[in-house]
């Protein structure tokens, strides 16, 4: 990295610093990855219609809002 880079890690490219960057403890991916991922997840959750105004019964039956509601873990899935 240091050869391509030099000492300016404001020039390193963000992907090849998420793969340099170690793994959070019991996770896939670093903190940097982790915290970007948070922050695109709750943004797509406050901005996507079928999870905001367009939750209701008139876009989902009654059987798919009962399985949104009662899924907890991808292991219910």
């Amino acid at each position: 990295l240091k050869e391509v880079y030099g000492d300016d890690v404001e020039k390193l490219d963000l992907i090849v610093g998420l793969h340099a960057e170690k793994k959070i403890k019991g996770f896939a991916i670093s903190e940097t990855a982790f915290f970007i991922f948070v922050i695109m997840a709750s943004r797509r959750l406050e901005a996507d219609r079928f999870f905001t105004t367009n939750f209701n019964s008139k876009t989902y039956t009654d059987e798919g809002l009962e399985w949104v509601n009662n899924t907890e873990t991808l292991k219910d899935v």
